[in-house]
């Protein structure tokens, strides 16, 4: 985040140590202190229960006004009232319905990351395994309660080669699966692998 912020090379943090005084450092210390100083909270609690989340967010709320939560991720999340059951699907149900109530009592909105399936990258379709929403893990039980589903998708990851690799390196995309207006597409979007994040790219003329 750091790196990000400070428009800098996250490689910067495996190469040799530079001189505190140096253009670089000082952007990175500029940066890290601004994080420092902002009203952002982490908890990185491993094995998370969702009980917990809704104590700890509910407290969050109340205290500091927080108003938007983001959750990395669902196969992190645990409940513990469904610690025997057997089926993880069925904890996952739990787990977002639980997501979905909270975020209605204290009013914000909560991002819930997932993966997707392994099989995209072993699937027959041709188009570099472009993953549909349905590849979700736990799709059927997240889209009951999901208002939105999104999903980033880099071409350059699923390329079979290294002249396609290459050629789509950069090049990023963002499905709008489900909305609440029911409005679906794509956005094309510009992947800084320097800085680890996407960006919006010019629209095409």
């Amino acid at each position: 985040m750091t790196f990000s912020r400070a428009g800098q090379s996250a490689c910067l943090a495996r190469s040799a140590v530079t001189a505190p005084d140096e253009p670089e450092q000082l952007q990175l210390k500029n940066a890290a202190a601004e994080i420092a100083e902002s009203p952002l909270y982490i908890e990185d609690s491993f094995d998370l229960s969702i009980e917990s989340l809704r104590s700890i967010a509910t407290r969050y709320q109340r205290d500091v006004n927080v108003c938007f939560i983001a959750i990395d991720h669902l196969n992190l999340l645990r409940s513990a009232s469904m610690m025997d059951e057997p089926s993880r699907g069925r904890e996952v149900v739990e787990i977002v319905a639980q997501l979905k109530t909270l975020s209605r009592q204290i009013n914000i909105p909560i991002l819930l990351l997932s993966d997707v399936s392994r099989k995209v990258e072993d699937n027959k379709r041709k188009q570099l395994g472009v993953p549909r929403v349905t590849d979700i893990e736990y799709y059927n039980m997240v889209d009951q309660f999901a208002d939105t589903i999104l999903i980033l998708y880099r071409a350059a990851y699923y390329a079979a080669s290294e002249e396609e690799r290459d050629a789509l390196t950069g090049k990023a995309e963002l499905f709008l699966c489900k909305s609440p207006g029911g409005n679906t597409g794509v956005a094309k979007l510009h992947y800084n692998s320097e800085l680890l994040r996407f960006e919006e790219t010019e629209p095409e003329a």
